[in-house]
């Protein structure tokens, strides 16, 4: 097993995504990539999973994927995390640290902390108290990781990271915008297949992630139900409005936090991004520049010429961002984690 290597696979509603990514220099190299849809779904309203779909669809995509890549990160939903920022007393050991942390967690968590899956994390905060210091705080229920964590385990790969759904399209806005400066003002939105995300950096450095209920599939199913809707271009049609109408909605509530910094376009990723007229429909709409945007293309593309695979490149967004992730956090300190 190559330990540089990092399988990302993000587990969809209807498909599972994996990209496998290795450091290359001061970015990553793609050695292998792979959509696999489902015939039924696999994750559940409550966030649990379908664990012997899950496995058998594990197994499938293992074979589709470089021998080495072993070692997995994967996310859960941030509907399904709690985040919180905590004060502690300074200079604790890590022993004294964790267990004041979990303490000072347990005073305001709705479940018992013996049930939840806890990771925290060191913040800057805007006004440092003397003896004081600031920690964000990750929480999930148990159940929801382990049975991730075990369907992996079942397939032959090792979980090397589970992190928060939008810390991946966070990142993956980042390298974009390292790639493209000049366009340190656009907003990743990335459509799903249930729900859709509006994502980027405020000018302070905090991410701004927001989620609405407008998946490419629910509005499909909706619109189904409507007689006067079986028209496929006017299924279309009428998901574009409801999407333009949810992102000029969280465009408004972005520069009532961040005031100056004015969006000028849209990165668009996900299942649903190459609905018929969706780019066309935010560009005139919203007055912005739109562009689907193809993750891997941040990368190096080392998967052999004979092996590359038509693909719907957007569709990889949430994985490459995991994969990468994943990478940065085998080289660096490791967050605690119970």
């Amino acid at each position: 097993m190559d330990k540089r290597l990092v399988t990302g696979i993000d587990i969809g509603h209807t498909s599972l995504k994996a990209v496998v990514l290795k450091p290359n220099g001061n970015g990553y190299a793609v050695l292998g990539y792979k959509e696999i849809i489902l015939k039924e779904g696999i994750v559940a309203e409550n966030n649990t999973i379908n664990h012997q779909e899950i496995v058998k669809t594990l197994k499938e995509m293992k074979k589709a994927l470089p021998f080495r890549a072993r070692q997995v990160a994967i996310s859960v939903p941030d509907n399904a995390v709690i985040s919180k920022t905590l004060q502690i007393e300074q200079n604790l050991e890590e022993s004294e640290k964790e267990f004041a942390v979990m303490q000072a967690f347990s005073h305001q968590s709705p479940f018992p902390v013996e049930e939840l899956s806890l990771d925290f994390v060191s913040v800057e905060p805007k006004e440092q108290m003397r003896g004081i210091e600031s920690y964000q705080v990750f929480a999930t229920r148990k159940d929801v990781v382990e049975a991730r964590v075990d369907a992996l385990q079942k397939t032959g790969l090792n979980t090397v990271l589970v992190d928060v759904h939008s810390q991946s399209l966070g990142h993956m806005w980042k390298l974009t915008v390292e790639r493209f400066p000049e366009k340190n003002k656009y907003c990743l939105l990335d459509i799903g297949a249930v729900n859709s995300s509006f994502t980027m950096f405020t000018e302070q450095g905090e991410l701004f992630h927001k989620e609405f209920a407008c998946g490419k599939s629910t509005a499909s199913g909706s619109l189904h139900d409507a007689s006067f809707c079986s028209d496929e271009q006017v299924m279309a049609e009428s998901f574009n409005r409801q999407v333009v109408e949810r992102v000029k909605r969280q465009i408004q509530l972005y520069s009532s936090i961040n005031g100056s910094q004015d969006i000028k376009g849209i990165w668009l990723s996900g299942e649903g991004a190459s609905t018929p007229m969706l780019a066309e429909a935010l560009a005139e709409q919203l007055t912005l520049e739109c562009e689907l945007l193809n993750p891997l293309g941040l990368f190096e593309m080392r998967v052999a010429k004979r092996k590359r695979r038509a693909a719907d490149w957007q569709h990889f967004t949430v994985a490459a961002g995991l994969a990468v992730r994943g990478i940065q956090w085998l080289r660096g300190k490791h967050v605690i984690s119970h």
